[in-house]
């Protein structure tokens, strides 16, 4: 047997050693015949691997160059087919393109035929309804939909500044920011000289995903004398980028929000020269002369202790609505001040203390006789009753809501306190909740049914660990005259939120008496009476006539 990988191998080279393949094959054997058929038959052999080499799928497998198996040429009848309709389906396609540009270009010779109201405005017009759709904040209109609508309302909307002025950047982990970096330089660049309000708020991420945002920040950085509105929260490395890189001020600053997403305390950016109208700074402010505190009407801010509060009163004087937490360490008092800080403004103060400072150099060095709403949060922090009676007394302020939450009566009861506040609508007790502070406003539970006291009152609220005197409820209700019965509290809303614990001795139930006599009043007062169990609020008036029931 003739083996064809030796054959083929031979006649590789001719007699001059030079290849054959492709093209003519000279096969060396002693037979002539023999040697003329097998030539013939590598000539169609190489010709069908040529073929093969060519394409990955082979028309035909026989070696004939004339006929070949009907299943051969099958296959190779269908290739032909595959070929024709391959080609009309690419020439039709390119019909169907051809007639959408046309198509696309009736449209838009139609559009010119027969504007839409929008188009058949002037563009100074169109321009001022575009703005409106944006700043609809119910719709929350987005100056991209209105490009995408059509070439004209997207040549008005790009030409508009006054729909570019509000970035809001609130991206998800694994978002795009290349493409978000390259909205975000667009958009500002359409924003014409207008002031911005920037929104941007991102969670904690690696270092390489922070130095992404470094050139926007330099970008946000060169517009400062054209913010309006800065909200950031962000990690503390990219806040502390943030710079005032303009020598003036910027002129329309209204607020200034900052907070770290990663919680973690920085230095603050030096804003010395921004003169915003609201503050809002959730983390740790070391030093307030980082921020121009002049124009400043409302603030939020975490601060080292009262001496910070005590000298943003002395330089802000436009404050009027101020929150304050102290989260520093307890501070050595000074000595008294000679004349207390006289502030004619604020008329809302909310203060939380986190550590231990009394409130007495507070109470002793501040005069605010404009004061209507004040709220005290704490954790068991001392609280002067007759140094807080001193400030009502000097500032004779009409207080209209009154808040105490968690804080440690010291001199005297609070029913002294009462007799000052004639004019308070709103009062909130809240007793914290552990066995270790007892209530030590129950006097005043009992004489609010008993006196004359607080005869403006609308709204009350208690919540604690312990059992509220249901009792006294009824009584608050009474005229507070016996000659005159029409003088009563125009209480509307009386709240009471009970804590139950396991070492109780019991549980809060309302007796029926209490609830019969309360419930002459329902259809004039709202009682809203609910315990705490297992973390979820259940309503203890209907508990209440269950059990007693």
């Amino acid at each position: 047997m003739l083996d064809i990988y030796s054959v083929i191998n031979r006649s590789s080279r001719s007699t001059t050693g030079k290849d054959q393949f492709p093209g003519d094959v000279g096969i060396f054997v002693e037979d002539d015949d023999l040697s003329s058929a097998l030539t013939s038959s590598f000539k169609v052999l190489i010709t069908s691997l040529q073929t093969m080499e060519r394409s990955p799928q082979p028309r035909r497998l026989c070696h004939s160059t004339t006929s070949c198996c009907s299943a051969c040429q099958t296959l190779t009848d269908l290739d032909d087919e595959l070929h024709i309709a391959q080609a009309a389906v690419r020439k039709a396609q390119a019909a169907v393109q051809s007639l959408l540009n046309k198509r696309d270009a009736i449209r838009i010779n139609l559009n010119r035929s027969h504007p839409s109201i929008i188009d058949r405005l002037p563009v100074e017009i169109a321009s001022h309804i575009f703005v409106l759709f944006v700043a609809d904040s119910s719709r929350k209109g987005d100056p991209l939909i209105l490009g995408a609508i059509c070439q004209s309302w997207r040549r008005i909307a790009w030409a508009t500044p006054g729909i570019w002025t509000s970035l809001t950047l609130k991206l998800d982990p694994g978002c795009n920011w290349k493409k978000q970096n390259q909205l975000a330089h667009e958009w500002l660049g359409r924003s014409g000289h207008l002031p911005l309000s920037i929104t941007w708020h991102e969670r904690p991420m690696t270092l390489d995903e922070r130095a992404l945002r470094y050139p926007l920040i330099d970008v946000i950085n060169r517009l400062a004398d054209r913010w309006r509105v800065m909200d950031l929260n962000l990690p503390s490395e990219l806040l502390c980028r943030f710079n005032q890189s303009t020598k003036s001020s910027p002129p329309h600053l209204k607020s200034l929000v900052i907070h770290a997403s990663d919680k973690a305390r920085f230095t603050f950016p030096n804003f010395s020269r921004l003169k915003p109208q609201v503050v809002v700074i959730d983390n740790y402010l070391q030093n307030t002369a980082h921020l121009n505190w002049s124009l400043v009407t409302k603030v939020s801010a975490t601060l080292s202790g009262v001496n910070d509060v005590l000298s943003i009163f002395e330089i802000g004087k436009r404050l009027q609505n101020c929150t304050f937490e102290l989260f520093g360490q307890a501070q050595p008092l000074p000595a008294a001040r000679d004349t207390p800080i006289m502030h004619t403004l604020i008329s809302s103060l909310d203060l939380q203390l986190r550590n231990e400072d009394p409130m007495q150099l507070f109470f002793n060095s501040v005069t605010l006789p404009s004061l209507e709403h004040l709220r005290f949060r704490g954790r068991g922090t001392p609280f002067s009753v007759s140094h807080f009676t001193a400030f009502l007394t000097r500032s004779a302020a009409f207080l209209k809501s009154l808040a105490l939450e968690s804080v440690a009566l010291t001199n005297g009861g609070f029913i002294s306190v009462t007799r000052l506040l004639p004019s308070l609508e709103t009062l909130k007790i809240y007793i914290r909740n552990d066995v270790q502070h007892e209530d030590k406003f129950r006097d005043l539970y009992f004489a609010l049914g008993s006196e004359a006291l607080l005869p403006s009152l609308q709204e009350f609220h208690w919540g604690g660990g312990s059992n509220f005197p249901w009792s006294v409820i009824p009584r608050y209700l009474v005229p507070l005259s016996p000659h005159d019965h029409t003088s009563r509290r125009p209480l509307k809303l009386i709240r009471v939120s009970c804590i139950f614990r396991t070492n109780m001795a019991q549980f809060p139930v309302i007796d029926r008496g209490v609830l019969g006599q309360l419930s002459q009043f329902r259809d004039r007062v709202d009682f809203q009476f609910q315990v705490k169990m297992h973390g979820s609020y259940l309503d203890l008036w209907e508990m209440s006539q269950n059990l007693v029931g």
